[in-house]
């Protein structure tokens, strides 16, 4: 997925967790069941950076041990784009 600001708003699924090598051990011990948790899921991007390229993500963990609000960047090749949805119109 190729990642701009005119991305900001528009709903992806995450589809892999990013290499988290460079954290250290008590940092990815942290880090890694959050970036689990996400695989698969539909997310709204919040923000978008240049450098390196990759998306933000706000969102909560209402339960387990990883519960609480989060923030995590993630590059666009973990992020797969979401067909729009048609508006519904009443009849």
């Amino acid at each position: 997925m190729k990642l701009t600001r005119k991305n900001v708003g528009q709903v992806v699924r995450i589809i892999g967790v990013p290499d988290l090598s460079g954290l250290g051990d008590d940092e990815r011990k942290v880090s890694a069941p959050v970036f689990e948790y996400l695989v698969g899921k539909k997310k709204r991007i919040m923000a978008v950076r240049d450098h390196p390229i990759d998306a933000e993500f706000e969102f909560t963990i209402r339960k387990g041990k990883c519960k609480g609000s989060h923030t995590v960047w993630i590059e666009p090749e973990f992020l797969e784009e979401m067909p729009k949805r048609k508006k519904r119109t009443n009849r």
